[in-house]
């Protein structure tokens, strides 16, 4: 099972003014943030995937716990995701060109099997 831990955490610096991370450390905060992501990440099946893409990453550390499932793991983040609930109609449109171009870069990637 694939967990997000304090101690992955640890060190992780904030990548911009919108990104949560400091919520994470916090004492009571910080549980429910954590609780939040592993119930996601419990859905996933344990086991190796060839690929791993996270949209919207932040500081990495969705990215962190999930780097040891896939050979090949890619962050994707945007500035135009912060604004599609509130941005322009052409914010959402930006986000799902970016979306389908990672999609495409995780098509393409040569996969290596694996035991």
């Amino acid at each position: 099972m694939f967990e997000l831990t304090p101690s992955l955490l640890a060190g992780l610096p904030k990548n911009g003014p919108t990104d949560p991370i400091e919520f994470y450390r916090r004492p009571i905060v910080g549980k429910l943030f954590l609780g939040r992501i592993n119930m996601g990440l419990g859905l996933i099946p344990p086991r190796r995937y060839a690929r791993a893409l996270e949209v919207g990453y932040g500081a990495g550390a969705v990215m962190l716990t999930l780097a040891p499932a896939g050979t090949t793991t890619v962050g994707l983040t945007m500035p135009a995701m912060r604004k599609v609930s509130s941005g322009p109609p052409g914010g959402l449109a930006t986000a799902a060109r970016w979306m389908l171009a990672a999609a495409k870069v995780m098509r393409d990637q040569p996969v290596t099997k694996t035991a």
